[in-house]
């Protein structure tokens, strides 16, 4: 299920009526937006549960249901600090992320 996961009701129970009801409907708006949901198999060993998970919520909603080969090389990369300039923006202590032009689109200032 993507997004917040929370019902309507528990919403409502958690925040008040008004409350509860804006919450719910701002959490559920991106939904009128889409009309698939694509699916990135990264080979972990949830992938079929969650790919029946997206599969259901793609019913759900009408969508598309489509299904990727993906990896999860760049998060591995990530964790172990191979933080390569093309593929990672390092913002040390201090520094500011700026919008750049050309090929950078953002940089550390």
């Amino acid at each position: 299920m993507l997004g917040e996961r929370r019902s309507r009701e528990e919403l409502i129970a958690q925040y008040g009526e008004e409350n509860g009801i804006y919450l719910f409907e701002q959490f559920n708006a991106f939904r009128q937006h889409y009309s698939g949901l694509t699916y990135i198999a990264t080979g972990v060993s949830t992938d079929a549960f969650c790919r029946e998970q997206a599969r259901a919520e793609a019913v759900k909603e009408g969508w598309a249901f489509e299904e990727i080969q993906g990896s999860l090389s760049l998060f591995e990369r990530l964790v172990r600090g191979e933080w390569r300039p093309e593929e990672f923006l390092v913002v040390p202590p201090g520094a500011t992320i700026s919008i750049s032009s050309g090929d950078e689109i953002v940089k550390a200032v």
